[in-house]
């Protein structure tokens, strides 16, 4: 996570490699995710047909495209948590990596054990999803190893909603994961946390609206 503000606000901007191997696993795979639970875009750069993992089993295919769902959803209820610090002693750290651990244990993925069709997927798909997601996976910004959304963007929104709201602007923090699907893309997903693609943070009034839902509800 990079983490950008001043002694008052806070900003982070979340990579989010798991939630991108989720993605890839569901576009190869070509799961049937139910419309209503408005996932993300494919990721940008994939093929425009996935390779059905899950032979030609149609009812299988939606089996597994539920449970991805509420796989999906499970991970980023705990991305979507503030990260405690990683110390030996820090019981909240060991708290939240208890609970990532049961969604998201690999190799095995022994958490998926009473989804087959999901884990058979994830097994048989793992391995080329990481070696994507650690390539870039493709934007240029992510490549490189730098924040996608303009500092003085966070810096003018936060301040915005401080004065907004009236309140400290101590009180203003938000989280944003950045994908690389396509499309001008967002939504928010829980209090201080969004989604975003990566269009989104080019254009700097979406990149604004995308900071207000992260910063608003926090």
């Amino acid at each position: 996570m990079k983490i950008v503000g001043s002694p008052s606000w806070q900003f982070g901007e979340v990579e989010g490699k798991r939630a991108h191997v989720l993605l890839y696993i569901r576009d190869v795979a070509a799961l049937e995710v139910p419309a209503e639970v408005d996932a993300p875009p494919r990721l940008a750069g994939m093929p425009p047909h996935g390779s059905r993992v899950v032979d030609d089993d149609d009812d299988r295919r939606r089996r597994a495209g539920r449970d991805w769902a509420d796989w999906w959803h499970a991970l980023l209820d705990v991305e979507g948590r503030e990260q405690p610090a990683a110390d030996e002693g820090n019981s909240s750290f060991w708290a939240w990596a208890e609970d990532l651990a049961r969604v998201w244990d690999p190799p095995e993925f022994r958490s998926l054990a009473d989804l087959p069709a999901l884990r058979e997927v994830t097994l048989a798909l793992q391995s080329e999803a990481r070696r994507w997601v650690d390539a870039g996976p493709s934007s240029p910004s992510r490549r490189r190893g730098e924040g996608h959304f303009a500092w003085r963007t966070v810096r003018d929104t936060a301040e915005g909603v401080a004065e907004e709201r009236g309140v400290s602007p101590g009180a203003v923090r938000g989280t944003v994961m950045v994908l690389d699907v396509e499309g001008v893309w967002w939504r928010r997903v829980a209090p201080g946390m969004a989604l975003c693609s990566t269009a989104a943070t080019e254009d700097t009034r979406t990149a604004r609206t995308v900071l207000q839902d992260a910063f608003e509800f926090a």
